[in-house]
Formats: structure tokens, C-alpha cells, sequence
């Protein structure tokens, strides 16, 4: 081997040159120390697979017969409704379920529930007509 050729390998091999694409250095071909401690502690990445999304079965809710809602206002408009909502969200601080607006015989009804029983409808009412300043009506639908 010419000393050339090995010298250029040899500056292959210690990252001081860029390989050639034709170029081949030996297998046999010994590696200097701070090139192996850096090899030694070079650590490869395999790739990662995605994470497995687990299914998990939740019950459908439905609406019951006798649910009961606590009816807050009815206007005409949904600007008007969607604005009163906001206001009692606002009001309705401890309040941990959603305001809801409905549209149902071209008036748009703000109310809490469902809830399972008039009883826990009533006493939301009373903390409603705290916080409000009125009392809320009870509807079945």
C-alpha cells in the first residue's frame, strides 16, 4: 500500500476527512483509541413505535323519561339566550354542570340538567334563586 493511500484512509478513519463514496477502508484496519472510546460510547437509537391506543368501553347517556331541567330563561333570539348563558355562567360559580341553550318552538330556552328526581332539581333551584336573585321554573322536557 502507498503511503499516500494510507494516510488518506487513515484521516478517513479519524473523521479528519470526508469518505469518498469509492473509497473502502479494511475491516482489519486498526482504529486509533479516541476514535474507539467515542464508538464505545455512541449509543443507537431504534425507532420508537407509536403509542397503542387502549379502547375503553363508556356508557351511552340518555336522556330518562323523568329527568327534570331547571329552566333559567326563554328569549327569541339566540344572540339574546347565548348572552343570558354566559351571564349566569358567570353567576352560577359553583355550578360544576353545563348551561344549556335549546331551541324548541322558536324560543331558545337556557337551562341546567337533567337531573334524576325533582328533589335534587329543587335544591339546585334554591342555590339558583341565590345566586340569580329568582327562582328557576321546573320542566319536564
Amino acid at each position: 500500500m502507498a503511503a499516500s493511500a494510507w494516510l488518506a484512509r487513515r484521516a478517513v478513519v479519524q473523521g479528519v476527512l470526508p469518505a469518498a463514496r469509492h473509497a473502502v477502508v479494511p475491516a482489519d484496519y486498526p482504529v486509533p483509541a479516541t476514535r474507539r472510546v467515542a464508538l464505545r460510547n455512541f449509543v443507537a437509537l431504534a425507532p420508537v413505535a407509536p403509542p397503542v391506543m387502549a379502547d375503553v368501553e363508556t356508557p351511552v347517556v340518555t336522556q330518562e323519561a323523568s329527568s327534570m331541567w331547571l329552566q333559567l330563561g326563554a328569549f327569541s333570539s339566540p344572540e339574546n339566550a347565548e348572552a343570558f348563558r354566559v351571564r349566569a355562567l358567570a353567576s352560577l360559580q359553583w355550578n360544576r354542570e353545563p348551561i344549556d341553550v335549546s331551541a324548541r318552538d322558536g324560543l331558545y330556552r337556557v337551562r341546567l340538567g337533567p337531573y334524576r328526581n325533582r328533589q335534587e332539581a329543587t335544591a339546585i333551584a334554591e342555590k339558583v334563586r341565590e345566586s340569580l336573585g329568582f327562582a328557576p321554573s321546573f320542566s319536564n322536557r
